[in-house]
């Protein structure tokens, strides 16, 4: 993991969070924390934060926000990222964040070496990588929530923005984005990307008007033994939100839990809406 991991960080997840993060994004180290910046797309919550090398031992409400300010260079941010760099953490120390408006997001990292095929796989779905310029134009509309808070729109310009990155690791051969095709529409859609002989899943979606058809499953142990045979990986990695009901079917592909990590993030509701 030298090449990938020449920041010292412990944890899977934000280890495999760098193997996309070298095409888009300039992370800084400065000791007890590395600062991610994306320049390119500055209201991406998950482009622009601070990762701490260990959980606060105090209260460190007020000196996680100077920092942020400073190396943002703006006294008023219209979010705040923050997390760190270890498995654990005492909700005490936390207690300053909640008190304003911070949200604790868990999530929990699987591993697997061996996919196993799940009992829920739709033989109709046909599963491979993205290259044409009609796919690639339809993927945002596969990623959009309808039953969220941000309008449609600003999802699919969201995901536009993205696909610039997603190209460019597909032409270094750092891995592909894979599509599920049902009559020839694509109606799931993830990234795989691999370095140092592990392969970490990026962005899994279904389009909402084919939830609970076993397209995710699918679709995602197919990318599996893809990237066995042709990236030359041992270990693959998804990471998930803890209570979000997909985790379930990671583990019917053979994934298991591994370990969790934990982020606080504040926004300007009056701008990004609810989340």
């Amino acid at each position: 993991m030298k090449t990938m991991n020449k920041f010292g960080l412990k944890t899977l997840s934000l280890i495999t969070d760098l193997i996309p993060a070298q095409f888009e994004a300039e992370i800084l180290d400065r000791g007890d924390y590395l600062v991610w910046k994306t320049s390119s797309q500055p209201n991406y919550f998950w482009g622009n934060f601070l990762i701490f090398r260990e959980a606060p031992e105090r209260d460190v409400f007020k000196d996680w926000k100077r920092l942020y300010q400073m190396e943002f260079e703006t006294e008023n941010p219209t979010f705040y990222t923050f997390t760190w760099d270890s498995p654990n953490f005492n909700p005490t120390y936390l207690k300053s964040f909640m008190d304003h408006g911070f949200r604790l997001d868990i999530e929990t990292t699987l591993v697997t070496k061996r996919p196993e095929l799940p009992p829920k796989i739709n033989k109709d779905i046909v599963v491979k990588p993205i290259v044409s310029e009609a796919d690639w134009n339809s993927l945002p509309e596969v990623h959009v929530n309808p039953n969220s808070s941000r309008s449609i729109d600003s999802q699919i310009e969201f995901q536009k923005s993205r696909i610039k990155t997603f190209k460019e690791l597909s032409k270094r051969k750092f891995g592909h984005r894979f599509g599920a095709y049902l009559e020839g529409k694509l109606v799931g859609d993830l990234g795989l990307y691999h370095q140092d002989g592990i392969a970490r899943f990026n962005e899994v979606a279904t389009h909402h008007e084919y939830y609970r058809r076993g397209i995710c499953q699918t679709l995602v142990y197919h990318s599996c033994i893809h990237a066995i045979e042709n990236f030359e990986v041992s270990t693959l990695v998804m990471v998930a939100v803890d209570d979000y009901h997909a985790i379930n079917a990671y583990k019917k592909v053979g994934f298991t839990a591994l370990e969790k990590s934990y982020s606080l993030t504040w926004w300007d509701r009056k701008i990004f809406g609810e989340m």
